[in-house]
Parts: C-alpha cells; structure tokens; sequence
C-alpha cells in the first residue's frame, strides 16, 4: 500500500456512521497518463506495442504493478523490494515518489522481448508472469530504476511523482517528455546524464540569429519531407546508438500551438515526435516553450551566434559561458573523429559564411 496505494484507483475503505463503506474510486487517470509518457520516455518500442492492445491502458497496467507487488511474488524477494524503497532510494533521485512508476517501466523492459513478440491482444496474461522470483532479482530491478530514475529528465520526474501523490489536479501531459533549457547545456553534463543533440525546427533565419552547439538544421520546409525526415533520423541514429546522447526536438515557441511553430504546425511537430519514437529512440525530449522560452543567460551560455551578446551580469556566468564553449570544442573534436560526414550533416552552431580562403579553392 505504501508503494501502490491510492493513485492506482484501489478501493479506500471509510468507516461512516458505524458502517463500513467500499466507494468504487476511479484510477488515477493523471497518474496512467503520466505514466504512459514515462513509457513512451524511457522504451518507445514497447509502448507502441502496448498502445495497440486491449484491454485499456489503466486495466493493463494495473496487471502489471499487481505482478511486482502481488503475493504471489516471492515473500523475500517482495520485502527486499519494499525495504529498498522505503531506505535506499539514493540522493540523485529527486522525486522519491516518482520510483514505483519508474519499478515499473524497468519491470516492462526485462520482458521486452517476449511482450514485443506477442500478439498486443494476447499481452494481458503474460503481465501475471513479471515477477521477482529472489531477492537478488529485487536488488537488481531497484538499481535499475535508480539508474533510470537519475537520468530522467527534471520536469517527467517531478510530474509523475505530483501525480503519483494526487495531490492536485494536472494538465494533460504532452505526447513526449518535456526538457528544460540547462538540459540542453553541454557544460553541465555529467556521468549518467544524456547528452542532447538538437533537432532545430525553426525557421531559417532564426537558426542563423544563434543555435545549440550540437545541432542538426531541419528547417520547415525540408521537415514537410518524409524523405528527408527519414534521413535525419537515419543520422541521428548512427550518433544516439553509441550511448550517452538522445534527441532534443526545438521550436521557436509552445510547440503544441501553431504560433509556436511556424511554418511548420503543432500537428505536424507531434508528427515528428511519433516518427522519431516509432524509430525506437529512446530519451527523446522537446524544449517546453521552445526557443522563446529560454532566458537571456541561457542563450548567452549555450548558442553560439556573433548576435546574441553574453550577459555578464550574473554571479559566475563568465565561467559558465567559458565552459560551455570548451564543452562545445570537444564536441567538435569528438564529431571529428568521427569522421567528414557527421562534421558536414552535424553543425556545431552557425553556419559561417564562406571565407575568402574558401573564394580562393580554400575549405569553408
């Protein structure tokens, strides 16, 4: 109860004038919904599985979170996992409430394989056989979700865990996680956070006025393409199989609105996301309130543009701006090694304009 508890809609038994009541609570529909972008987050392939599937989302979930904490699982292995939670949740993890959820997600991966192989109809009985059969498999699950846990990103972890609590009510989420603008910082990456590579939907000329270090250009009118989508895609993918770095989807403004995205539409940016997950990427994320959204520090710090002047003003923003432009030289040197064609489809922050060596027969 202390795990699952009300938010998965168990009956509460209330005691009223002496008499003994069962009210028929509905499930937590933020907390499903939530859940589901933590899925979506976390393992693509296996949610789009899912989604195709009956019974509903709620009733499927539920058999699951059953499975994990159900009598039926090993007695020794079901205390490990509670003694676990209750007193060794480490001090990376931010949101403590948020790491039943999270159990979860790494339960669904350990059966990936065999869910993915099964018919979506026929998934519901194989959930009844996620299980912990020892104490050890208890221990390892747990240190998986902590992993997992520490590399969310800020903004899905404090929701689902504000939704696990059902304190209050939440708007719908949106299709995918949202990131904030420090996580898209190459100068405050650290070990067991994803480094982002930026897919910048905006117009033309804002890209030119200043970008992220690590940016790949996909202006409207190439991203109306199927074609060329696919390609982007096909590139990202030879970077994020390496480990270590995930996809940043940027607009200019709220991407759910059309006037956040011009040129290109909310519609079609919720198109993008479905092609990117139905590609199995995993870790993708979009700049909640995109471009416009960041603050003059930020973009002082992480683009690089001969017009946007740095702001100087706060306390040990000139270091802060001096890593950031380290941090992008090493990525430089890292697409390098790489080889010529990460360093022509990647750019590492404004195009520059031809050189006079370049006029000469020289390299841009």
């Amino acid at each position: 109860a202390l795990m699952a508890g009300k938010p998965w809609g168990m009956p509460v038994t209330a005691t009223v004038q002496g008499q003994v009541h069962v009210p028929a609570q509905p499930p937590n529909q933020a907390l499903l919904l939530w859940l589901w972008v933590l899925l979506r987050y976390l393992q693509p392939a296996l949610a789009l599985h899912l989604q195709a599937a009956e019974p509903p989302l709620s009733v499927r979930l539920g058999r699951a979170l059953t499975s994990l904490l159900g009598t039926h699982t090993d007695a020794a292995a079901h205390l490990r996992l509670i003694e676990l939670c209750l007193f060794s949740i480490p001090a990376e993890v931010a949101f403590p409430r948020a790491h039943t959820p999270v159990l979860l997600v790494c339960l669904l991966a350990r059966g990936k394989e065999s869910l993915l192989a099964m018919p979506p109809d026929s998934l519901l009985p194989a959930f009844t056989q996620l299980r912990l059969s020892t104490p050890r498999e208890a221990q390892l699950l747990h240190e998986e979700a902590c992993a997992a846990h520490a590399s969310l990103p800020h903004g899905l972890a404090a929701a689902v865990a504000d939704a696990w609590a059902a304190d209050q009510p939440m708007p719908p989420p949106y299709s995918v996680a949202w990131l904030q603008g420090d996580e898209l910082d190459p100068s405050l990456h650290t070990p067991g956070r994803l480094r982002r590579w930026v897919v910048d939907l905006r117009p033309e000329a804002e890209h030119k006025r200043g970008c992220f270090a690590l940016t790949r250009h996909l202006p409207p009118a190439e991203a109306k393409r199927p074609e060329v989508r696919e390609a982007v895609r096909a590139e990202l993918r030879e970077i994020c199989d390496d480990g270590g770095v995930a996809p940043a989807l940027l607009t200019s403004g709220d991407p759910r609105t059309d006037k956040g995205t011009p040129g290109l539409g909310a519609q079609l940016v919720r198109e993008i996301v479905d092609e990117f997950l139905a590609d199995g990427f995993a870790n993708l994320g979009v700049l909640q309130g995109g471009f416009h959204a960041l603050s003059l520090e930020q973009r002082s710090a992480m683009l690089v543009s001969d017009d946007v002047a740095p702001d100087f003003s706060s306390p040990g923003q000139t270091d802060r701006l001096a890593g950031a432009k380290a941090a992008a030289e090493r990525a430089k040197a890292e697409a390098a090694k790489a080889g010529e064609k990460l360093t022509r489809v990647f750019s590492f922050g404004r195009k520059p304009a031809r050189s006079k060596a370049a006029g000469e027969g020289g390299t841009p």
